[in-house]
């Protein structure tokens, strides 16, 4: 694949989970929060470039999700999002421990 191609395929992965993240806000259900979290969670593990080695967690208030088991001790992202300039909830990107996993 050349370089052009990947980064389109790169661009396509970004905006397809741009999309179900859309889609899963607009038909939420508040009083379903842990599966809206969830269905986030999974959208954005496969935007990255390698899902394989990646779990997301978000946590807010009293409601934590994960997509896997998550090491603090391995390399992370750690991003908040806002929602009207308020930051709600803190979003953790977590890379596997490769040489455990398959």
């Amino acid at each position: 694949m050349n370089p052009t191609e990947y980064a389109l395929q790169e661009r396509i992965q970004e905006l397809t989970c741009l999309y179900e993240v859309s889609s899963i806000i607009v038909n939420a259900n508040y009083e379903q929060i842990e599966d809206i979290f969830y269905a986030i969670s999974l959208s954005l593990k496969k935007s990255f470039q390698y899902p394989k080695y990646t779990e997301i967690s978000i946590t807010y208030t009293t409601t934590y999700v994960e997509t896997g088991k998550t090491n603090a001790d391995l390399p992370s992202i750690t991003v908040p999002i806002k929602l009207f300039n308020v930051t709600i909830i803190p979003l953790i990107s977590n890379i596997k421990n490769t040489k455990t996993t398959n």
